[in-house]
């Protein structure tokens, strides 16, 4: 029986999973803007529950883990489905 080492390594070419990130549409953006009749984007995050302005962009961006019950908070204040509430931000971006 060989011994196991405690830590994985990469092998050439493998890399390492990365979750999927999401960011609230521009659509959605406008969309939240419309229903609640608030046209500042700072001031909007902060009524839906982000009072962090750091954390409202990091939404926006695609750089904030979003629960699910934050995304479904804002999906029932638009009256759109999640699906149509983010779209998925690619590695690259």
């Amino acid at each position: 029986m060989g011994i196991m080492a405690d830590t994985q390594t990469l092998e050439r070419g493998i890399t390492t999973d990365a979750r999927a990130r999401w960011r609230l549409t521009d659509q959605a953006l406008r969309r939240l803007k419309r229903v609640t009749g608030i046209s500042s984007t700072d001031e909007l995050g902060a009524r839906l529950g982000f009072p962090s302005r750091m954390t409202w962009w990091r939404l926006r961006n695609g750089l904030y883990d979003i629960r699910m019950s934050e995304a479904q908070h804002l999906s029932d204040v638009a009256g759109w489905p999640i699906s149509r509430m983010f779209e998925r931000v690619s590695a690259g971006e």
